[in-house]
């Protein structure tokens, strides 16, 4: 795949459901060509590499990219501090 799809290899992500907490994170691994992705997933809990999964561009709509390790894990931490907070107003 050539084009802007290509530039997401490498990148790490976040993925967040319909209340705006987060659902996966990982990172995009390798284009598999005809607009499908290998994607790693990390464990919210250790951090560690759980599944892999192939995934179609078209469903990576709504995902949110990070050129880098250290944003992604700006992102997560301020993700998380986000639904801390909304839990302790409940």
């Amino acid at each position: 795949m050539n084009g802007a799809g290509s530039n997401l290899v490498g990148k790490f992500f976040l993925t967040f459901d319909e209340d705006r907490e987060i659902r996966f994170q990982g990172q995009v691994l390798r284009c598999l060509g005809s607009g499908y992705f290998l994607c790693q997933l990390f464990s919210a809990i250790t951090g560690e590499p759980t599944n892999s999964i192939v995934q179609p561009v078209h469903d990576m709509k709504g995902w949110k990219f990070y050129g880098d390790e250290a944003q992604w894990h700006r992102a997560y931490d301020a993700a998380a501090a986000k639904l801390r907070l909304r839990c302790s107003t409940k």
